[in-house]
């Protein structure tokens, strides 16, 4: 595990602000490139997970294909023993006419402790998170 919290938080949310961690944790959303990065930088590891939740691994794999997602996750102060990133859910949009894509998410996802998927307009939003 990468213990350089200054680059964690820089890439995260700009710059490492200690007085923001309130309680040790400070939750973040960000899109699949900067996970990704998160992930090749070793901030997170691959079997980490939330609870019940997919581990990052799976994450990545099933999200990987999608145009519009936004990671919900939380980041543990570098001054807890148990420093780390983990996601914690998901916020995507797809576009009505991708019936693959919108069968696989739901069959793939549906078991989220929080599940609201929505369509309107010309898109549906799937939201699922992990208590």
């Amino acid at each position: 595990m990468n213990r350089n919290y200054e680059l964690r938080d820089k890439i995260i949310f700009g710059k490492y602000d200690p007085k923001s961690y309130s309680g040790g944790c400070r939750h973040f959303s960000c899109d699949y490139a900067t996970m990704k990065e998160l992930v090749d930088q070793n901030f997170i590891e691959l079997d980490e997970c939330q609870n019940c939740s997919p581990n990052t691994k799976d994450f990545m794999e099933t999200l990987a294909d999608v145009d519009d997602v936004s990671f919900t996750a939380y980041a543990i102060s570098p001054d807890r023993d148990d420093y780390r990133v983990t996601i914690e859910g998901a916020e995507i949009t797809i576009p009505d006419t991708d019936f693959d894509t919108i069968t696989f998410l739901v069959e793939s996802l549906h078991y989220a402790d929080t599940f609201n998927f929505q369509h309107e307009g010309s898109k549906y939003y799937l939201h699922v998170w992990w208590d």
